[in-house]
């Protein structure tokens, strides 16, 4: 019977250090649901069965959902009870946000009382199947109306947003997310960990209420309180949000803080590394990394991208397979040491061939590493970027060509098989090792004079993909 990689690594840590215990623990994250509760089979003569599809046609319709649209309630309740089967006491969840369904239409398709309605269901799912679980969530971008546009001062919709999550939430935390949307907490089942739940949607790019300048709603004083308080009290911290820093790894030069913001959260990172032991975020729908570097160019820190529940990204070349995440760490050190990628193949289940989530992948198994580490992983992109897009050249498989390509497929949870060339190699390396944004610009500009090309060559190849990204 094949052991599953599941908690392995702990397994193999117990007989190799036999003067100390080592305990394992684990936790879901789970993101960008995105109920869309207008998913209707009833056709029209345009073939457009969702709002969520921004009037593209669908792909291929089903009782559990299509390419082209967001999630409905059958795909979403499956998304968590199959969580509860594969794991049902998990140490926490974390839940990164984006609960209601794009639209291009928010007048006609919803208003406040639908956008709680669509929210408060979703937290009963997940309250009802993991009824005794610490849950931490997080604002998305879509998580107000209209989209994108949360305010940085205390405002109606975050509050009823606290109010619909306060039974995650102690009365300090409430007093805080209520007026902020952000918070923290020390985790039950490993008290040297602190969760920093953050609003990043005060920094996001493409939200018309903040400028880029100052500190809206306090919440880089209040996070390096929180980095400080945990460093004296000898406290590990995960970092939680919905929208990252850094560049979305399948579009050059799409990124999403506001310069400054990316860069005073950088700074912070590289000052509290020995305290930040996980980066948990989401938005991007895709399953991707960043690896953070000190000023000595040394791998520090790790940002694990989610993928999402909901198979839509922004345009008919542009979708996924739904994944859900379950983590494993060790609780004395909070270390990450691999984890378990869950997918929901649409199109099988839609044929009636297999509804069943199923695991994609193991992180450590798949690509021969001892764990998922910052240096971990920077040994892999450096493997991602000696790669030879063209394929192997002999049976020596240090071009590594096999190894990109199923990074490639991994990222858009195996449903794009398209195959990752040159362009898709530079964009995935210069967004995992380049969050800084002058560090990414120099990565692209030296990987396009290394092979004779121009930036803007590749701007025009995606420019439209591009544009509908904004709509994330």
């Amino acid at each position: 019977m094949k052991i599953s990689t599941k908690c392995l690594v702990c397994l193999i840590l117990n007989l190799a250090v036999l003067t100390r215990s080592v305990e394992c623990g684990k936790f879901w994250h789970i993101s960008d649901i995105h109920y869309d509760i207008y998913y209707s089979l009833n056709k029209t003569t345009t073939n457009i069965t969702c709002p969520s599809s921004y009037n593209y046609p669908s792909i291929d319709p089903g009782p559990w959902g299509d390419y082209n649209c967001d999630s409905n309630f059958r795909l979403i309740n499956s998304s968590i009870y199959s969580m509860k089967s594969i794991e049902p006491t998990p140490d926490f969840i974390l839940w990164t946000g984006d609960d209601v369904f794009h639209t291009d239409e928010e007048e006609k398709y919803l208003n406040v009382s639908l956008m709680y309605d669509i929210m408060s269901n979703v937290t009963s799912l997940i309250q009802e199947a993991f009824p005794d679980i610490q849950v931490f969530a997080a604002l998305g971008n879509h998580d107000y109306l209209p989209k994108n546009e949360m305010p940085s001062t205390p405002n109606d919709i975050v509050a009823n947003t606290a109010l619909i999550w306060r039974e995650w939430l102690t009365d300090d935390q409430y007093a805080l997310f209520k007026e902020t949307g952000y918070c923290s907490s020390i985790t039950n089942h490993a008290p040297n960990l602190r969760v920093i739940v953050l609003n990043t949607n005060t920094w996001d790019l493409y939200n018309p209420t903040v400028t880029g300048t100052g500190d809206p709603a306090g919440q880089f004083k209040w996070f390096e309180e929180q980095l400080f308080l945990s460093k004296i009290a000898g406290n590990k911290v995960f970092i939680m949000g919905h929208i990252a820093p850094g560049f979305f790894e399948r579009v050059v030069n799409e990124t999403y803080f506001w310069p400054e913001y990316n860069k005073r959260y950088v700074k912070l990172v590289e000052q509290y590394k020995d305290v930040i032991s996980g980066q948990f975020f989401a938005h991007h729908h895709t399953d991707s990394f960043k690896i953070f570097y000190d000023a000595d160019k040394y791998p520090i820190s790790v940002l694990y991208h989610v993928p999402s529940v909901t198979p839509r990204i922004g345009t008919r070349d542009g979708s996924v397979n739904p994944g859900v995440r379950l983590f494993h760490y060790e609780k004395a050190t909070t270390e990450i040491l691999d984890y378990t990628q869950y997918v929901f193949d649409l199109q099988a289940a839609n044929d009636g061939q297999n509804a069943e989530w199923q695991v994609e992948y193991n992180f450590v198994e798949t690509y021969g590493l001892p764990n998922v580490s910052a240096q971990s992983l920077h040994d892999l992109a450096l493997k991602f970027k000696a790669s030879e897009t063209s394929g192997c050249k002999s049976s020596n498989d240090q071009c590594n060509a096999d190894i990109l390509q199923r990074y490639s497929l991994y990222n858009t949870v195996s449903y794009q098989k398209g195959y990752c060339d040159s362009i898709c190699q530079r964009n995935f390396v210069c967004a995992m090792q380049a969050v800084d944004h002058q560090l990414y610009q120099d990565c692209v500009n030296s990987w396009n004079n290394a092979v004779g090309l121009r930036g803007f060559q590749f701007f025009g190849i995606y420019f439209a993909f591009g544009i509908v990204l904004l709509k994330f």
